[in-house]
């Protein structure tokens, strides 16, 4: 018979495992979102407008920029609820990662407003 491993979570309540769970979605969105808007803005570069345009593509990176930074500041808010709430901290690499993709809007919006100066 085999023996029963133990479960990574075995010791941590629902809640801690719910929160867990919700700052890694807001964690992947923003990550997902930041690439889509990336992938966008390079588009938008290959493939200009007219002197005096505006490109069509120019508010869906902007609508999605939105909604990375949105998610990106729930991924920032949520880093340290995980950390007091959890019995067992995340992996510090994990944590870093989820720092760095929540401020990736932030410095793509300010990278994005000082090259169109």
């Amino acid at each position: 018979m085999k023996k029963h491993s133990p479960e990574p979570d075995e010791h941590e309540s629902r809640a801690s495992v719910a929160l867990t769970i919700a700052w890694m979605l807001a964690c992947t969105s923003t990550a997902v979102g930041m690439f889509v808007v990336l992938a966008i803005q390079f588009l938008i570069i290959a493939f200009p407008v007219p002197a005096g345009g505006d490109h069509p593509l120019g508010r869906i990176a902007g609508v999605l920029l939105f909604v990375a930074m949105t998610t990106g500041m729930v991924c920032l808010a949520l880093t340290p609820l995980v950390y007091r709430i959890r019995e067992t901290p995340p992996p510090r690499a994990i944590t870093v990662g989820a720092v760095m993709i929540g401020l990736s809007p932030i410095v793509v919006l300010v990278v994005l407003n000082l090259v169109a100066i």
